[in-house]
């Protein structure tokens, strides 16, 4: 089993951000304050009320997990009501615990941190206590796996020592339940560098008060520096700390990033150094610099050719394998895993030059599909391509594992269709009237609704089966039924 980080730590985690300004996004939305504990009990007294049979007869994992998810839906039609939006959240990260589904327990508390100020980082804590009680699938392991390692990542960045070791002992405790020594090495690994995150978060506040004192210090500038940038990710303000520090490559290698241009070449180089350095540390900070290191790297791609090109990729590639924490060989990205050139907003990628061209085995299999990867955490985004084949096309978007998918000349009278796995199908009139020809594909994720669109004209919606949260893992793939197909102009945009 692959335990990777979170999924901001995979792939394309080293694609789109890595440092605690970056990954750790903020809201833009003006949060307000919970229900008193007079209103939560009588809006969880009135779910109770109102869902008494539902909850009653939700007794196995899948049925408490899909009134959950009912929950999570129909609290985000309760905008305008606080107190009503509270408790059903609230309810619905408790039955996702008890069903020891991490995914969705922390759909419903990722909503709920969102729209109200509450300690985060505690209730993240108190709903993985909850989870790991009732964990049983190794897919649920997994999740928990991943929510731990990224409720870790935003407590050390908050300086919530207590709880990142509060979160760490979960983690190894699940391991060990599970049996896997995989999973065990990596929990193992996290709890050093949670450690190691106290050690130095306590002797930077020594050379804080130093600074008060004398702030062209070399050393206090050097110890603060590196707790900033090298363990909570701030290379914002951690950066020109480094620059006055005591450790004169370091300094450098700061220093000129402080003044760096845009340059691709130059930003690739600078990208170099941090590699080398980061070959020189241990754990966590080794981990934060090769994060780093990516970030310029994923900048500077687009515009690299040749040899240059071939090495970032590698680069990044390897990047991803120490992200994943299964120690594996690093694998060589391939066109169709272009997840380290999505950069937001509004960015334009052209594949492998001017496209990816080929044939599809089957539009039936989703697992031959070409898929690109992007865990963005967004709650709304577009994404939109450039495809032309033979026949007809498809695109699929996937969203936790739920995939929707759009046709174009999908059947044989040549009618179009939106269907989502599983659940439902729909048919639209039209056909693909020049197969030869390019045509885009757009797809819209705005609240609950999915909207589709065919060279400029919206042809379709569907409903969004659980909404977006801070940690979606997101996919888009592309087909047309085992016949020549091209795709070219990928894009993702930030709304």
């Amino acid at each position: 089993m692959n335990w990777r980080a979170v999924t901001r730590l995979s792939v394309a985690w080293v694609a789109v951000g890595l440092c605690a300004s970056s990954a750790l996004a903020e809201d833009t939305a003006a949060k307000v304050a919970p229900p008193d504990s007079k209103a939560q009990a009588k809006e969880l007294k009135l779910v109770g009320q109102v869902y008494k049979d539902e909850i009653a007869g939700a007794r196995s994992s899948a049925e408490k997990t899909a009134l959950a998810k009912k929950l999570i839906r129909l609290a985000g039609e309760s905008k305008e009501k606080d107190a009503e939006q509270y408790g059903l959240y609230s309810e619905a990260q408790d039955l996702a615990a008890q069903a020891g589904d991490a995914r969705t327990a922390f759909a419903a508390l990722d909503q709920l941190s969102a729209r109200f100020e509450i300690d985060a980082p505690a209730a993240a804590a108190d709903l993985l206590t909850k989870t790991a009680a009732a964990l049983r699938a190794k897919s649920d392991h997994k999740a928990f796996f991943e929510r731990c390692d990224l409720a870790m990542d935003d407590a050390v960045a908050q300086e919530r020592h207590d709880v990142a070791r509060r979160l760490s002992d979960l983690q190894v405790a699940a391991a060990r339940s599970l049996g896997d020594a995989a999973a065990l090495k990596w929990a193992s690994a996290r709890a050093g560098e949670i450690r190691a995150a106290k050690t130095a978060f306590d002797k930077q506040k020594l050379a804080l008060a130093t600074l008060g004192q004398n702030p062209a210090d070399p050393e206090a500038n050097l110890v603060v520096g590196r707790y900033r940038c090298f363990v909570i990710g701030d290379w914002k303000n951690g950066l020109p700390l480094l620059a006055r520090g005591a450790d004169a490559p370091l300094k450098s290698i700061a220093g000129q990033e402080i003044v760096a241009t845009d340059d691709a070449k130059a930003k690739a180089a600078l990208a170099d150094l941090w590699w080398d350095r980061a070959a020189k540390e241990q754990g966590l900070p080794q981990r934060r610099i090769g994060q780093r290191a990516a970030v310029l790297y994923n900048e500077a791609l687009p515009a690299l050719t040749g040899l240059d090109k071939v090495k970032v990729e590698r680069r990044l590639a390897a990047q991803a394998a120490v992200a994943n924490g299964n120690g594996s060989a690093a694998r060589i990205l391939k066109p169709n895993e272009i997840a380290a050139r999505f950069t937001f907003p509004n960015k334009t990628f052209h594949l492998d030059g001017d496209a990816i061209t080929g044939t599809a085995e089957s539009a039936d299999d989703p697992g031959k599909y070409v898929w690109l990867t992007d865990p963005e955490t967004l709650q709304s985004f577009e994404f939109g391509f450039s495809i032309k084949a033979k026949w007809y096309q498809m695109a699929a978007l996937e969203i936790d594992g739920q995939r929707y998918f759009f046709s174009r000349g999908h059947w044989a009278n040549g009618d179009s269709g939106i269907f989502v796995e599983h659940k439902s199908e729909r048919r639209i009139g039209g056909t693909v009237t020049h197969p030869d020809e390019w045509a885009s594909m757009r797809v819209q994720v705005a609240e609950d609704k999915i909207t589709y669109s065919y060279n400029g004209e919206i042809v379709g919606t569907c409903d969004l089966i659980m909404p977006m949260t801070k940690t979606s893992s997101v996919k888009v793939g592309f087909t047309s039924h085992n016949t020549p197909f091209s795709i070219k102009d990928v894009f993702l945009a930030g709304r």
